[in-house]
């Protein structure tokens, strides 16, 4: 069970949690247990790396349209 009290965080709010950029042209998704990668500036062209567990998708869609259009699509997959 999931306790807020303890300072640990449920997957759900993992999951929900926005892009962050950690590096300039670096942004983290979360996506549950995992993290996928958009490289890439802004507006730019742009590389997904990993893709996250089975229904990601959505998720993914989302932040690379809000971080580089909506009819962006990426130069490349990475997958580690």
């Amino acid at each position: 069970m999931w306790s807020r009290s303890r300072g640990v965080t449920p997957i759900t709010h993992a999951y929900n949690a926005r892009v962050q950029e950690v590096a300039p042209g670096v942004a983290r998704l979360p996506l549950l247990i995992v993290n996928a990668y958009l490289l890439g500036e802004p507006g730019g062209p742009w590389v997904l790396v990993d893709t996250g567990p089975p229904g990601s998708a959505a998720r993914v869609r989302q932040a690379a349209a809000e971080r580089y259009g909506q009819s962006s699509k990426p130069e490349g997959v990475v997958l580690t």
